[in-house]
């Protein structure tokens, strides 16, 4: 189960560094844009043709998204997960629901504080119940 806990920690903390490289190594191509445009246009201009090519990359990889995610899938549609995963998928949920209990013993006072609110934030509130039931019944 610990090893479980540290791939899934190594995996967010290197998908983290990799988030924040890609977000350094965009904002420097936007600022070499524009730079690259100041020096043939006015800078509202060369300002406006920075935010045009990035409002094009964002249209193009929406594009792109959204044709791969029509493609067929390899297995089918209905094609059953492996045990694997199951298991994998089995023994995260243990784990996660074995942390929010301890965290609910250790912090007694506050559970009950924030039962408290809720049941009279639902009790209170028609719509909210409404909605509770309609997100139970899907």
């Amino acid at each position: 189960m610990r090893r479980l806990l540290s791939r899934v920690m190594f995996s967010g903390a290197s998908f983290a560094i990799a988030a924040g490289a890609l977000a350094v190594a965009t904002g420097f191509a936007i600022a070499a844009i524009y730079l690259a445009l100041s020096a043939s246009f006015t800078a509202p201009v060369a300002a406006v043709l920075t935010a045009a090519c990035g409002l094009a990359v964002a249209v193009i990889a929406a594009i792109i998204g959204r044709a791969l995610l029509r493609l067929p899938r390899a297995g089918g549609r209905g094609a059953p997960r492996g045990s694997d995963e199951r298991r994998l998928v089995a023994d995260l949920g243990a784990l996660m629901g074995e942390e929010i209990a301890t965290l609910a013993r250790t912090h007694a006072r506050g559970t009950l504080i924030a039962s408290l609110v809720a049941g009279f934030a639902v009790g209170a509130s028609p719509r909210l119940r409404r909605l509770l039931r309609t997100l139970l019944k899907n």
